[in-house]
């Protein structure tokens, strides 16, 4: 951990000061985690994310099993520490931004990862039985794997007070 108080040369303040600077820079300072660039996936991750009423072609609900809220709320405590270590690293010059910002991304990734394969939801929001029969098992977030496997992040721009909805994104 960087100890402001035993900074007594000026050279160490212009440090930090620079790096300070570099943590607010506008440029690629926020990763967002989701899915990306394909908008049926997309639809069947909202779906299980948020639920879904019955509809013609399925007249059964899908009942909601959050899976990146869940994790986000589940793991808020751990992910801020997590980020201020890294903010630490920075400031003292052990880790770049971006490699802060990746090493962020790939662990919440795995966290969303991690909780899509457990069991979570099979007791107390388990799959209809004629989706059982259609998908050939009973895992509610696991249809072909692809929600999993595409699951990933990116490091973008923008303000993160503005974009800490833990929603299913489609950037374009």
């Amino acid at each position: 951990m960087y100890d402001v108080g035993l900074i007594d040369d000026k050279t160490q303040w212009t440090n930090l000061i620079k790096k300070i600077k570099e943590l607010t820079n506008e440029s690629g300072n926020m990763v967002e985690v989701g899915l990306f660039n394909d908008t049926g996936l997309i639809s069947i991750a909202k779906e299980n994310e948020f639920g879904d009423p019955p509809r013609r072609a399925r007249p059964w609900p899908i009942p909601e099993r959050s899976f990146l809220r869940f994790v986000f709320d589940r793991d808020l405590n751990e992910n801020i520490k997590f980020l201020f270590n890294g903010i630490d690293d920075i400031i003292s010059g052990t880790k770049t931004r971006f490699k802060v910002l990746n090493e962020t991304g790939l662990k919440v990734t795995n966290s969303i990862r991690e909780f899509i394969i457990s069991n979570y939801y099979k007791s107390n929001r388990p799959n209809h039985p004629i989706t059982i029969r259609r998908k050939k098992h009973d895992h509610p977030l696991i249809q072909s794997g692809k929600i999993y496997s595409m699951m990933t992040y990116k490091i973008g721009k923008g303000n993160p007070r503005e974009s800490t909805k833990t929603t299913v994104v489609n950037k374009k």
